[in-house]
């Protein structure tokens, strides 16, 4: 493509009679730039799409381990319920055994201790993976605020990238219907020459009487 347009502007100073050099010049100045903010804006543009994909994968992985999060949290609920559950029945039989036995009794202050001991230990781990959950949840929120800037920045480039190409298409359309045909496809612009444009073999003049 970078061929054809380069082309496109020998063939405008052929239509137009032997231009001057500095016309040429100009024009030749101007696409050069016009190609550099079209690869600036490309690598830009590729850039973005990159971390745009690594920010999915990353929101990926979090909303994953988010989810094994909240699982490990539920079920550490459900065991903190099943011992508080546990430890009631346990205080009812404590009550119960109080009446009849004293070496039962101390039996059942020992277990009552450990189960305590244990309820203490799962409400510890219970909030621990609150507070992770927590954090996880606030990551994601902020790879997800990210990820939407990006997606706008990349569609931002995109529609600078398609007004370029939009400027430069017309600006050789300019041009057709002598000795240029100019073409849209795919998102391309495609410029072609008639022969009589083109130099003779061996010859170094750029224009014909």
């Amino acid at each position: 493509m970078i061929r054809k347009v380069a082309l496109a502007m020998v063939v405008l100073g052929l239509t137009t009679s032997c231009v001057s050099k500095k016309i040429y010049q100009d024009l030749e100045s101007k696409y050069a730039d016009l190609k550099k903010e079209r690869n600036a804006l490309a690598d830009e543009n590729e850039s973005l799409t990159a971390a745009k994909n690594q920010l999915e994968l990353d929101k990926n992985s979090l909303q994953s381990e988010l989810d094994k999060v909240k699982a490990e949290r539920d079920k550490l609920a459900n065991d903190y319920a099943a011992t508080k559950k546990n430890l009631d029945n346990l205080k009812s039989s404590y009550a119960a055994l109080e009446k009849n036995s004293n070496d039962a009794l101390e039996s059942n202050m020992k277990k009552n201790r450990e189960l305590l001991a244990e309820l203490e230990a799962k409400q510890k781990a219970l909030n621990a993976e609150q507070e992770r959950l927590n954090k996880l949840k606030a990551d994601l929120e902020a790879s997800s605020t990210r990820l939407a800037e990006l997606e706008k920045m990349i569609a931002d480039k995109e529609a600078a990238m398609n007004k370029l190409k939009e400027s430069l298409s017309k600006a050789l359309n300019a041009f057709e219907g002598k000795g240029l045909t100019v073409e849209n496809r795919n998102g391309k612009v495609y410029v072609s020459m008639e022969n009589k444009l083109l130099f003779e073999s061996g010859s170094w003049t750029v224009c014909r009487s």
